[in-house]
């Protein structure tokens, strides 16, 4: 039994029905697709929202992890480090505030919102530095006593818009971290009859019935979810009445339906310009299209009104052999999960089978209504990324140098002679502000190469940076094809005499050329002469992608003191290894 099963629609017409579907499927003994850990922040009684939350939860298939703070009580639990919000800290905190708790002047005639707008941007901002959750607001009703009577006055309802105003530009200061439900949006489509309950609010403060409470609780649901989805990294696409309308091999390049202005081209026209779109975003683009490879080649060279160029691809596979082998096989070469990657097609039949063999891959058919292809690729958020680097703008240029390189590694015997052909150029950095975005990123979302995975915002990295007790570094490599960018990551805290690796990571595309061992011995010279320390501590934790690097601490000369929850703890003495990898790459420390 699957647990959406547990939990039809019709589980909203009552809160008894509803309550008793949520139990039976969180009992249910099936294992959970992810988990989520919520936190509201409130100054009134919210929680009568959370059958409705874990309802949406769970038909996500995540499990919840719900829990309330005190009433007004936000500051404090900001700051007392043994507040649940600091013990346990959550994926998503939930700032519930209604405007007249928040200010009590602000039911007064002559009310300025001049004091709320101080309190909230307090309140957010030691929120975003004292922990890496996401944030989700809620834009200010008015006061629920004036909505009941009517009595709505333009002067404080302009007042309050300068709040709403400040909570959006919260959202687009900080869009990674902040988020916003629009309660005034929830509002206008129910009666104020509908969305209050004026005997719980006078009883218990708990103003909101059940249509509003089943809004609000869809929009964290949908936070919840767009956190627990990978990021994709990798567009695939067919090719006929997917990128054009019409069949390639039978209506010829002249015949093929694509163009600027004129229907039905335009619709695949359109397309095309919104997945170039997503290429300069650093999203890759790949073709899986059962074709004769040149006919391919002919409509994206040569014909007048294709956006979309070759230098635009990361890999193709343009034959007759099934899709969901190929796409596998994309997956290889480029070195990324197949949960990374997004696969359009027009036939339901060759959707169906990639969705069969190749479960992980969000799949998706091209819509029958050619107007709605442009929508296609921006639905659900599925390409959004919180932060953009550097590196993301040129990652199609990279791995076509990577393509040049496996090329040439083709060419020689002798794996030493080729490392040295490449002429690599390593530079090792100490991170400061502008190197911040990118050391995120990398940790966020490297899983191959990362001894212990640990997930860090932009704000914790900064702490790490600013610490006397702790440092970041970067390593950044390039050689004769090219300039991969910054793709390793070293942290590292002091701990009396000793110095712990907390964190080590790689960047999958610099793999197998030693680059592990030149950055690990740099890093360890470095903190050993300024800290002066005679000792290391570091851990590897296992997860289910990172098992190539289960035996790096052995390897660099570490040894394994004990094995705990799975977690290996390793110790060693002063640095004593050899440099040989420069005998293939220059290494500068700066």
């Amino acid at each position: 039994m699957r647990r959406l099963e547990l939990l039809p629609d019709v589980t909203l017409e009552s809160l008894a029905s509803l309550v008793a579907a949520v139990d039976a499927a969180e009992n249910v003994d099936i294992p959970w697709h992810g988990q989520i850990r919520i936190h509201f922040l409130r100054n009134f009684a919210i929680e009568p929202v959370e059958p409705y939350l874990k309802y949406y939860l769970l038909r996500k298939d995540l499990e919840p992890n719900i829990s309330f703070g005190g009433y007004d009580s936000m500051e404090q639990e900001i700051l007392d480090p043994d507040s649940l919000l600091n013990s346990n800290p959550p994926d998503i905190i939930v700032l519930s505030l209604l405007i007249e708790c928040f200010d009590r002047n602000s039911t007064v005639s002559d009310w300025t919102a001049d004091r709320a707008l101080a309190r909230l941007n307090s309140l957010v901002n030691n929120l975003i530095a004292s922990t890496s959750s996401v944030i989700l607001l809620n834009t200010m009703l008015p006061p629920v006593d004036l909505m009941l009577t009517g009595n709505l006055s333009a002067h404080r309802s302009s007042e309050r818009e300068k709040i709403n105003d400040r909570l959006v530009g919260l959202t687009k200061e900080k869009p990674a971290r902040v988020v916003l439900s629009d309660w005034n949006h929830h509002l206008s489509m129910m009666s104020t009859v509908e969305a209050i309950d004026s005997r719980f609010w006078k009883l218990s403060q708990a103003p909101f019935k059940r249509d509003f409470l089943n809004l609000y609780a869809q929009d964290i649901a949908e936070l919840a979810y767009e956190m627990g989805t990978p990021t994709k990294k990798c567009l695939i696409l067919d090719c006929d009445n997917t990128l054009w309308g019409g069949v390639i091999g039978e209506d010829g390049r002249d015949g093929i339906h694509l163009h600027p202005t004129e229907l039905p081209g335009k619709y695949f026209h359109l397309f095309q310009q919104s997945i170039l779109s997503l290429h300069e975003r650093g999203i890759m683009i790949a073709l899986c299209s059962k074709n004769n490879e040149q006919d391919v080649w002919d409509v994206i060279g040569s014909h007048p009104n294709c956006p979309l160029k070759k230098d635009h691809l990361v890999a193709w596979r343009i034959n007759w052999e099934n899709k969901a082998t190929n796409i596998a096989s994309i997956a290889e070469e480029l070195n990324i999960g197949l949960d990374s990657m997004v696969f359009v097609d027009d036939s339901p039949q060759e959707c169906a089978l990639v969705q069969e063999l190749l479960p992980e891959v969000m799949t998706i058919q091209r819509p029958a209504n050619l107007a709605k292809m442009v929508g296609v690729l921006t639905a659900g958020r599925l390409f959004d990324s919180p932060t953009s680097s550097n590196e993301d703008r040129f990652r199609t240029q990279m791995y076509q140098q990577e393509a040049q390189r496996k090329d040439e590694r083709n060419k020689f015997d002798n794996l030493t002679v080729y490392l040295k052909s490449l002429s690599t150029e390593t530079t090792i950095v100490r991170v400061r502000d502008e190197g911040l975005v990118r050391v995120a990123q990398l940790t966020q979302k490297t899983n191959q190469f990362n001894l212990t995975t640990r997930r860090y915002s932009e704000a914790e990295i900064r702490k790490f940076v600013d610490s006397p007790d702790a440092t970041v570094f970067s390593m950044s490599v390039a050689d004769r094809y090219g300039d991969m960018g910054v793709t390793g990551v070293m942290i590292a805290r002091r701990k009396g005499s000793s110095a712990v690796i907390d964190t080590f990571l790689l960047s999958c595309r610099v793999l197998g050329r030693q680059l592990e061992f030149a950055f690990i011995d740099q890093c360890m010279r470095q903190i050993e002469n300024e800290w002066r320390i005679d000792s290391w501590e570091t851990e590897y934790i296992p997860t289910r992608k990172n098992s190539q690097v289960s035996d790096f601490w052995d390897r660099v000369g570490f040894e394994r003191k004990k094995v705990k929850s799975e977690t290996q703890y390793y110790s060693a003495g002063k640095f004593s290894r050899p440099d040989e990898y420069l005998n293939i790459m220059n290494v500068h420390v700066e």
